[in-house]
């Protein structure tokens, strides 16, 4: 076999195409001669309609045909001893089953087996009659692979429904060149995610800029990265590809969710500020008007509670008891007094909490009881576990959210906030660290420790 090009691969389909002469040789003792000064004669493809040939085809083959420009492309020799050797020049498609597991940095092995469509073993053999039988075109390359190892395995026999066959295959082990791949995926996803630091350190007050410059990176990354998807396989598994956007589209996620949190702590900030400023000058106005009373020598009027300012403390907040009369033909003396407190001051909701909301059955074995028992006694582990947990306390306890403490102490020393939260001048270090770190394991990884999952005995379509 001579391969006069080799491709393309498609990997949608899990085919590959190749360009080849095919040659087949075999005895025919009928066709003896003795002939003073000739040893060999050539015959036109006319005369292999009345030759005995074997009926070869391809195994794994989809859809092949002969050259017939201008002429079949094919022909047959015979030598004096009754030696038939025929070739013809075709054009083949044969399946290649694709594992992409390492995609782009894997190495596919595709097969190509030939044997006799209706003849067993019995009748015909076939073995390739050298150990390199197979003859590549000089400077031949492939676009997206490298051909990098031929093997030939010969007098190999297969179970094809009742029947024995003989065949032969050989095997082309292709490396994918990443070159495309680095240029189209690895280095402008990389430069997306290094753009979206860019946000540490525009100032925390622009939000449109902060918010469009996150929203514009994780659209991009979506775009990069899962479009040219739809060029492979729909696999039930993550390739190598898969597995890096989806490690950039974390840290660019993960950016925006930063600002997020940033913007929170300021709104909470600012809350706590507003209502320590209220107090202060609520307690200012209290002490002006104690002062003024004592030197005047009056009494300190009491405020009335319809005089108090809606809006100070928790203490100072009236409860305003709404009486609600309600009459029908049955009952004239019925009535409905519900209370509400209004509250005006701005608080944060905090989740309702259910306890001892476990439902009750009536159960009758003892299987059924002890089973129950275990169910309440975990729901009940459960539920004061996690009851206590909110918003505010799960971000306390990172420290993350300012106490009134801290607030307190920066209003007395009036410092000046600073332009940058501590989490903008962390995160300045801690992501491109991380991703650096991640990066590199993933490189190493895919490229040097996690190997091909593809034994040759995988591409023995038939035992």
């Amino acid at each position: 076999m001579y391969i006069k090009s080799f491709g393309p691969i498609v990997e949608t389909d899990e085919k590959y195409v190749m360009d080849v002469y095919f040659r087949q040789s075999w005895f025919d003792k009928r066709l003896q001669f003795n002939v003073s000064g000739l040893d060999e004669l050539s015959m036109s493809w006319l005369f292999l309609d009345k030759l005995w040939k074997p009926d070869t085809f391809f195994l794994n083959g989809m859809k092949s045909y002969l050259h017939r420009i201008t002429s079949p492309n094919k022909f047959v020799r015979i030598r004096n001893d009754g030696f038939l050797t025929y070739s013809m020049r075709l054009t083949l498609t044969a399946t290649c089953k694709m594992f992409l597991r390492k995609f782009p940095f894997d190495t596919q092995t595709c097969p190509l087996l030939v044997g006799s469509f209706g003849y067993t073993s019995n009748d015909v053999k076939y073995k390739w009659q050298s150990e390199t039988p197979v003859d590549i075109e000089h400077g031949l390359e492939l676009a997206q692979y490298a051909l990098v190892n031929m093997t030939a395995i010969k007098n190999k026999l297969v179970t094809i429904g009742n029947d024995v066959h003989s065949i032969i295959q050989i095997n082309f082990q292709l490396k994918r060149n990443t070159g495309f791949f680095v240029l189209q995926t690895y280095v402008p996803c990389s430069l997306m995610v290094c753009s979206s630091w860019v946000s540490f350190w525009i100032d925390p007050d622009a939000v449109p800029a902060r918010v469009s410059l996150g929203v514009t990176t994780v659209l991009s990354i979506t775009t990069i990265g899962f479009g040219g998807r739809s060029q492979l396989p729909k696999t039930d598994y993550a390739t190598s590809l898969d597995w890096f956007i989806i490690l950039c589209f974390s840290f660019v996620f993960a950016v925006m969710i930063e600002y997020a949190i940033i913007n929170f702590i300021d709104k909470v900030t600012q809350d706590i500020k507003n209502i320590l400023n209220k107090r202060k000058k609520t307690k200012e106005e209290q002490e002006e008007k104690a002062t003024q009373s004592e030197e005047s020598g009056d009494e300190i009027e009491k405020p009335k509670e319809d005089d108090k300012v809606v809006g100070k403390d928790e203490k100072d907040v009236p409860n305003m008891d709404v009486k609600i009369e309600v009459s029908n033909d049955e009952s004239e003396d019925a009535k409905v007094e519900p209370t509400r407190s209004f509250f005006t001051k701005r608080c944060y909701s905090e989740p309702i909490i259910f306890e001892n909301f476990i439902p009750s059955f009536n159960l009758k074995t003892e299987s059924e009881k002890s089973l129950s028992n275990t169910i309440l006694e975990f729901s009940s582990s459960l539920l004061e576990t996690t009851k206590t947990w909110t918003p505010f306390q799960l971000l306390n306890f990172f420290h993350l959210l300012p106490t009134e403490e801290d607030i307190s102490k920066e209003l007395e020393t009036e410092e000046s906030p600073q332009k940058f939260t501590e989490i903008d001048i962390a995160s300045r270090t801690y992501f491109p660290l991380t991703f650096s770190v991640l990066l590199s394991l993933y490189f190493i990884l895919y490229i040097y420790i996690i190997e091909d999952e593809i034994p040759l005995s995988l591409y023995s379509y038939y035992n």
